[in-house]
C-alpha cells in the first residue's frame, strides 16, 4: 500500500516532463528507456543475493531506489528530472527478485496467485487514489511536482522498510550457495564474478530450461509492444487531445480501478492454469488497448461524445489486461523454478526486460516522429496479437515439456 501511494505519483512522470518542465517526446522516450535498461542490473544484484538474506537488500535498495526521490525538491529542468529518475531506476531492479524470494519461501504455491492478487489489489487501490489526487494537485499548480515526488519517495521507502522486517520461514536461504564473497577475493576476480558470471548464469537459465526460454520469447513480444506504447501514448494524449493533469489523473485512476476489479478473477485462474495459458488471455485483452486508442477520435465524432471518454475506456481495458499481467510478470519465474531459488529465473526475465526496454521506446519514438502515433498503435496491436497466438501454442505443450526436461542445477563458480 505504501509503495503504491508513492508510485502513483511517480507514474505521472511523463506528464510532468511534457507539461511542467516543457519537455519533448525525446525526453519521454529517454525516461521510458531508462527503467527497462536499468532493469538489466537485476542479474548482477541477484547474483549477490544468492544464499543471502534478501531482507537486507530490500531495505537498502528501497532506500536508494525510493527515498532518493527527495532530490526532486531541487529539479528545475527536464535533464535534472531525468537524472533523479535514473537514480531511482538504477537501484530499483533488485527489489522484485528480493521480494519474490520471500514470497516463494513464505507462501505455498496453491494459494500464491490468490494472495498475490490481493497484494496487488491493495497496492492498486493506493496507486489509484494517489494518481487521482496527484493529478488534481498538479492541475492546480504544475510546479507542485517537486514536493509531491519528494513526499512520494519517503512514503514508498517506508513500505520497503516494512517488507524488510518480515520473518523468513526458511527454505531458500542457503549460505553455501553464495557465489560472490568479499573476503579473500582479489579485485580482478571479484569484478569478473560480479559482471561476467551473472550474465553467463542468466543465459544458462534460458539454455537449461527450454520451456522457460520459449515463454520468455513470447513474453518479449508483449513487452516490446508495451514499451512502444509507453512513449507514444502520453505524447498522443498531450499533443493530439490536449489532456489536462486532472484528466490524466482520472485516466490513471480508471486504469487502477479496472486492475483492482479484475484481480480477484485473475488470482483465481492463475492457480489453476499454467503461465502460458494465463498469458494467452491477457495478451488478447491487451490487443484492444491500442485498437481503442486508434479509434478514439473517430468514435468521439461518430457518437458526439468527448474523446477523453474513449481514452478512459481504453485505460479501463488496459487496466484489466495489466491486472493479469502483473501476476504472471512476478510469479512465472516461481512456476519455472519449482523448488529452486527463483532469483536467477527472475534475473533472466528482467535481463530481457532491459533488452526490449532498450529497443521498444526508441522504436516508438522513431515511428511517432516520422509517421505519427497511429502506425505505432498498429504495430503494438500486431505484437500483442502475435504474442497471444504463440502463447496459445505453448499452453498445451508446457506441462508435458516440463515433465520431460532435464533439470540440471546451475553450475555456480566459486
Amino acid at each position: 500500500m505504501l509503495d503504491g501511494l508513492g508510485m502513483g505519483v511517480f507514474g505521472l512522470g511523463s506528464y510532468v516532463l511534457l507539461k511542467s518542465l516543457s519537455g519533448t517526446s525525446a525526453h519521454v522516450a529517454i525516461l521510458q528507456v531508462m527503467g527497462p535498461v536499468a532493469a538489466v542490473l537485476a542479474i548482477f544484484i541477484t547474483e549477490w543475493m544468492t544464499g543471502r538474506d534478501k531482507r537486507k537488500f530490500i531495505l537498502w535498495l528501497g532506500f536508494l531506489g525510493r527515498f532518493i526521490l527527495v532530490l526532486m525538491l531541487f529539479v528545475n529542468s527536464p535533464i535534472s528530472f531525468l537524472i533523479v529518475c535514473a537514480l531511482v531506476f538504477v537501484f530499483s531492479p533488485g527489489l522484485t527478485p528480493a521480494v519474490n524470494a520471500i514470497l516463494q519461501t513464505n507462501i505455498s504455491r496453491p494459494i500464491l496467485g490468490k494472495l498475490y492478487s490481493y497484494n496487488i489489489a491493495i497496492a492498486s487501490i493506493a496507486v489509484m487514489l494517489s494518481t487521482f489526487v496527484s493529478g488534481q494537485i498538479l492541475n492546480a499548480q504544475p510546479s507542485n511536482f517537486r514536493w509531491l515526488f519528494a513526499m512520494a519517495g519517503v512514503i514508498s521507502f517506508s513500505g520497503f522498510y516494512v517488507l524488510s522486517r518480515i520473518h523468513i520461514r526458511g527454505g531458500i536461504l542457503k549460505p553455501e550457495e553464495k557465489t560472490l564473497r568479499l573476503r579473500h577475493q582479489k579485485l580482478k576476480e571479484l569484478l569478473y564474478k560480479s559482471f561476467w558470471v551473472p550474465l553467463r548464469h542468466s543465459m544458462a537459465v534460458l539454455r537449461e530450461n527450454p520451456s522457460f526460454a520459449i515463454f520468455e520469447r513470447n513474453f518479449f513480444l508483449y513487452g516490446l509492444a508495451f514499451m512502444i506504447l509507453m512513449v507514444v501514448v502520453p505524447v498522443f494524449l498531450v499533443e493530439e487531445l490536449d489532456i489536462s493533469y486532472a484528466q490524466a489523473g482520472i485516466a490513471g485512476s480508471v486504469f487502477q480501478l479496472a486492475t483492482i476489479i479484475a484481480l480477484p478473477a485473475f488470482g483465481h485462474f492463475y492457480d489453476r492454469i499454467n503461465p502460458a495459458g494465463f498469458c494467452k488471455w491477457v495478451f488478447l485483452i491487451l490487443v484492444f488497448y491500442p485498437l481503442g486508442l486508434m479509434l478514439t477520435i473517430f468514435l468521439a465524432k461518430v457518437t458526439g461524445t468527448s474523446a477523453i471518454f474513449w481514452v478512459y475506456l481504453a485505460s479501463a481495458i488496459f487496466g484489466v489486461g495489466m491486472g493479469g499481467l502483473s501476476l504472471v510478470w512476478s510469479l512465472a519465474s516461481i512456476y519455472f523454478a519449482e523448488s529452486r531459488d527463483s532469483a536467477p529465473f527472475m534475473g533472466a526475465h528482467v535481463t530481457l526486460v532491459g533488452v526490449r526496454g532498450a529497443i521498444g521506446p526508441v522504436v516508438g519514438f522513431i515511428i511517432h516522429k516520422f509517421f505519427g502515433p497511429y502506425p505505432a498503435f498498429l504495430l503494438a496491436l500486431v505484437l500483442f496479437l502475435t504474442a497471444f497466438i504463440l502463447m496459445a501454442k505453448l499452453e498445451s505443450k508446457l506441462p508435458r515439456a516440463l515433465a520431460v526436461e532435464k533439470r540440471p542445477s546451475l553450475a555456480h563458480s566459486h
